[in-house]
């Protein structure tokens, strides 16, 4: 039947697959003329899909004009017809029509009386189109009469994931006045549950609220009391709260609170589910942001052991290859973090995963990026950028923070697209408000006057970054941020001391990070290294330096291969320099100054060979 091929392309499009999708279509269309009435419609209704995915919503709405017509001539049970009504509803909304839609979305709700998660979606759209339409009243009874169906239905555990869904809208609907006081206003004196469970649920509702409206207390408040009164939920729904507000903990920053859920919710489910995968990820993710990189890959690597043996969950399988790629970045392992992106790519690719498959390009960029390979690293933010804007997506704030730090790194002037790069990084941080994201962009922005020695500027915006330094990597790379700027202005000072007992002070706050980041560490050993040469320690510098040569060999660190090597010329000089001046300062001995000649020989010649080296290094193509 052709209903049947309906639900086939229905599936494909979920999955991405739209060339698999349209085979079908084409393959169909050939006989499309001999088809009954009833087949016409189901035809139809696949070709409206396809349009509708297609975004071609002036193709949707005629094929499923057509279908209402049909619709006429054979007999549909309710819910068809309410999904037929809801088809169009949803086409209208996509052009604007709101009124229309209003319309439709209201006769959709007709036909039903036992689907709440059908219920729950026309009612999500129908609250959207109020919005547009600025019609409070409306708003109001249809938000009320919602709610209380869900909190006073015998199926709240049922539908419960559709029931969390309807929530999560609303409360995104209520940012701003007079939705927000509508919502409140609905929470505190319309809705009342009938059992300990609607409760909990209203909890988890005014939880979602106060997380929208950054109030971390309330939300804290409101969710022990959610987990309290839902302690009696069934374990599958029970675990889908619990994700709901460990994600919603990671947006405020707290990482410990979300490992403790995480780490109960993996003692109670058992092995060898596609549940156990999902938590063993979302906890690996969740180390990485503590700095406890070891225990990541420890979780990670049971959940792709797990995912390749039995469940087979592709999606999952490739997020766990992205996870543990970034991770091996961190601690400077770039073989295996290589190995990783590329499997990762592979299942994105094959799974028709442009989400995934954009942020795998953005990590190998990161790669690129630490190792000194800049062109490298553009062509792969390029690749991630265009991978999210080919789908009309947002590309992701950090894909664009990263790309605009390295930009300010290559020596091109790119400063108005560096700019444009921020404003659009900005306009999405400043809409979702995660703090994580919010300390990358003050993060970012210091690194970028950093580089282009604007130090008040950069010190600034590190201040900025460190209260949002709820993650292990963001309080790292501020903490190493500041140090360097204090350096720098101790070097362009008049040994201004005050500047280098600063970044002594942020040098030892470094000192944990740099034990489990390979990338801290080579640049704090670096700094060491700089504080000992201009201290004149120079003797301690040499071995620093050393050290740090070896370190960057070890980890394929380029870019810090070529700042040691740097400083190490300059060590030399300032050794030559400080020995000539000693032996000129303290004899008359006309033996010892005829020496002294020879070493300022020596020094004039090697200076001159190195300052020879760096014109023909700015020389290179």
């Amino acid at each position: 039947m052709i209903e049947n091929y309906y639900n086939e392309v229905r599936m494909l499009l979920r999955e991405n697959k739209i060339e698999e999708a349209e085979k079908i279509h084409t393959k169909l269309a050939s006989s499309a003329e001999r088809f009954s009435n009833e087949k016409k419609y189901w035809f139809n209704l696949l070709s409206g899909e396809i349009n509708r995915y297609k975004r071609d919503y002036q193709s949707a709405k005629k094929d499923i004009d057509e279908a209402f017509q049909l619709s006429k001539e054979i007999e549909l049970t309710y819910v068809q017809m309410s999904s037929l009504h809801g088809r169009m509803a949803s086409i209208q909304y996509k052009l604007k029509n709101y009124s229309i839609a209003v319309q439709l979305f209201q006769k959709s709700l007709s036909f039903l009386s036992n689907d709440l998660g059908r219920q729950n979606y026309y009612r999500k759209m129908l609250l959207s189109c109020y919005i547009k339409l600025k019609d409070e009243y409306n708003f109001s009874i249809t938000l009320i009469e919602g709610l209380n169906d869900i909190l006073q239905s015998p199926k709240l555990q049922e539908y419960w994931n559709s029931n969390l869904d309807f929530v999560w809208d609303i409360t995104l609907y209520a940012r701003q006045n007079p939705w927000l006081e509508l919502v409140n206003k609905a929470l505190d004196l319309e809705v009342q549950p009938t059992n300990k469970i609607g409760q909990g649920f209203l909890e988890y509702t005014r939880a979602r609220l106060a997380r929208n409206q950054l109030n971390r207390k309330e939300f804290l408040i409101y969710m022990q009391r959610s987990l309290r009164n839902c302690a009696a939920l069934s374990s599958s729904n029970l675990l889908s709260l619990k994700f709901n507000f460990v994600w919603m903990l990671q947006l405020f920053g707290e990482y410990q609170r979300a490992k403790i859920i995480l780490l109960e919710c993996l003692r109670q489910i058992p092995r060898a589910s596609r549940q156990r995968i999902r938590i063993l990820n979302t906890l690996g993710s969740n180390l990485r942001f503590t700095g406890e990189y070891n225990l990541a890959v420890q979780h990670l690597t049971e959940s792709l052991s797990m995912n390749q043996e039995v469940i087979q969950d592709f999606w999952q399988e490739a997020y766990t290859h992205n996870t543990l790629g970034m991770i091996y970045t961190l601690i400077g392992k770039n073989y295996k973090a290589t190995e990783h992106y590329k499997s990762s790519m592979a299942l994105s690719k094959e799974n028709n995963d442009y989400y995934g498959l954009g942020f795998t390009y953005g990590a190998l960029g990161w790669l690129e990026t630490n190792q000194g390979n800049f062109n490298q690293a553009e062509k792969w933010y390029k690749s991630s950028i265009s991978t999210f804007e080919e789908k009309n997506q947002t590309v992701p704030a950090i894909i664009l923070l990263a790309y605009a730090e390295l930009l300010s790194q290559m020596e091109k002037n790119y400063s108005n697209k560096i700019n444009e790069l921020i404003i659009r990084a900005r306009n999405q941080i400043w809409t979702q408000q995660k703090r994580l994201d919010i300390g990358r962009y003050y993060n970012t922005l210091g690194n970028i006057a950093l580089n282009h020695k604007q130090l008040d500027q950069a010190l600034k915006e590190f201040s900025l970054a460190l209260e949002y330094s709820d993650s292990f990597e963001v309080e790292a790379q501020t903490l190493l941020g500041i140090t360097k700027a204090n350096l720098e202005l101790f070097l362009v000072s008049t040994d201004n001391y005050e500047y280098l007992e600063k970044a002594r002070l942020f040098l030892t706050d470094l000192r944990s990070a740099a034990k489990s980041s390979a990338l801290i560490q080579g640049e704090v050993e670096l700094i060491l290294g700089l504080i000992e040469m201009h201290t004149r320690n120079y003797v301690n510098a040499a071995r620093k330096f050393k050290q740090v040569q070896k370190h960057a060999q070890d980890h394929n660190y380029t870019l810090l291969r070529e700042k040691v090597q740097k400083q190490q010329e300059t060590l030399h000089i300032l050794q030559t320099h400080d020995q000539l001046q000693k032996v000129t300062a303290t004899t008359n001995n006309y033996e010892l100054k005829r020496s002294s000649i020879r070493e300022a020989i020596v020094y004039l010649t090697e200076l001159t060979k190195l300052l020879g080296t760096q014109t023909d290094k700015e020389n290179k193509p």
